[in-house]
C-alpha cells in the first residue's frame, strides 16, 4: 500500500465523515423545527400532523442516510489502519491523517536496557512490546502527502 493510495483512502473517509456531520446538523435543526410552540398550538389541525408525518419521515431518512455512512467507513478505517500498520508510518489526506504510534515497551526501557548492557543480559527475556497502533486526526491547514 502506497502513501498515496492512503492519502485517498484518507480523503474518502474525510468525506464521508463531514457527510455525516452536516446530516446530523440537518438532523438537529429537523428535529428542532418540528417541535416549536406553533407547531405544538396546531397539532389538533390535519394539514400540521401531515406537516410533522413528513419531518418525522426526513428524520428517519436522515438517520439512514447516517447509519449507511457510517456502515461504509467502519470498514474503510480499518482498511486505513492496517494499510497505515503494514507500512509503519502516518499517512496524510487533505482533511484527515491516520496517525502511527509504534508499539511501546511496558517498563522502564533505558533503566533496564542499561542493567542489562551491565552484566544482566537475561532479563531481555521479560521485555514486552505493545502493539503499534493508528489514531485518525484532523489536519491543519491544506494537507499534503506526507
Amino acid at each position: 500500500m502506497t502513501k498515496f493510495e492512503i492519502k485517498a483512502k484518507l480523503d474518502r473517509l474525510a468525506h464521508f465523515s463531514r457527510s455525516v456531520e452536516l446530516l446530523g446538523q440537518e438532523l438537529e435543526e429537523t428535529r428542532a423545527s418540528a417541535v416549536t410552540d406553533e407547531v405544538r398550538r396546531l397539532r389538533a389541525q390535519a394539514d400540521e400532523l401531515e406537516a410533522q408525518a413528513m419531518d418525522l419521515e426526513r428524520i428517519a431518512g436522515l438517520n439512514a442516510d447516517i447509519d449507511h455512512l457510517q456502515d461504509y467507513m467502519a470498514p474503510l478505517e480499518a482498511e486505513i489502519k492496517a494499510d497505515v500498520l503494514a507500512q509503519g508510518s502516518s499517512g496524510k489526506g487533505i482533511s484527515l491523517q491516520a496517525v502511527y504510534s509504534p508499539g511501546l515497551p511496558s517498563w522502564d526501557d533505558a533503566k533496564l536496557q542499561g542493567y542489562a548492557a551491565g552484566g544482566h543480559p537475561e532479563i531481555l527475556g521479560w521485555r514486552k512490546v505493545g502493539q503499534a497502533s493508528v489514531s485518525f486526526r484532523a489536519t491543519k491547514g491544506g494537507g499534503s502527502e506526507g
